[in-house]
């Protein structure tokens, strides 16, 4: 079972509107129930940036559980889709729900409030990279002991790169 949400983050929250402005990055994220989770960033909330993160991180014929948005309908064909519906304030019927995504999405902006405090678009793949790996390694008494060891014998990544301007997004 897996489930897939979509969320904005950083920028300003309009409280007029009450919702997030479509002016943030928008990142998607899928996770297996009592599993892993992976995320990253899309160029934009439409189907098509969507679907194509899910068809590359899900396989197809799995069981997928989403939101109402009407930007996951073109994924259903691929896979055994069930909806929860939101707007209707419906969370959870019978196995269908999103609140595990959910939880990471919680967990993941509330990082940056604790944590990092600010978030560019820049890096943001590199945040969701730093947030997945702990998330994923929650259960995993070595997590510490590992990290240190792949801190020790990774990649350096240079001051020079970690500035530099990224490469052009895919677009849609």
């Amino acid at each position: 079972m897996i489930e897939a949400d979509e969320t904005f983050v950083g920028g300003r929250y309009d409280k007029r509107r009450k919702r997030a402005t479509y002016d943030k990055p928008c990142v998607v994220g899928v996770i297996q129930r009592g599993g892993d989770v992976r995320a990253g960033k899309i160029p934009s909330r439409g189907a098509r940036a969507i679907s194509a993160f899910i068809k590359e991180s899900v396989e197809p014929g799995s069981k997928l559980m989403t939101d109402d948005y009407p930007g996951y309908k073109k994924i259903g064909k691929d896979y055994d889709h069930s909806v929860i519906n939101h707007s209707k304030l419906e969370y959870v019927a019978g196995l269908t729900h999103t609140n595990s995504i959910e939880n990471f999405w919680s967990l993941f902006k509330r990082g940056f409030v604790g944590q990092c405090h600010k978030v560019s678009e820049k890096h943001l793949d590199r945040y969701l990279d730093e947030f997945t790996y702990r998330f994923n390694g929650r259960d995993d008494a070595d997590l510490f002991p590992r990290t240190m060891k792949n801190l020790v014998n990774g990649k350096t990544l240079t001051f020079e790169k970690l500035i530099a301007q990224p490469p052009q997004a895919f677009a849609f």
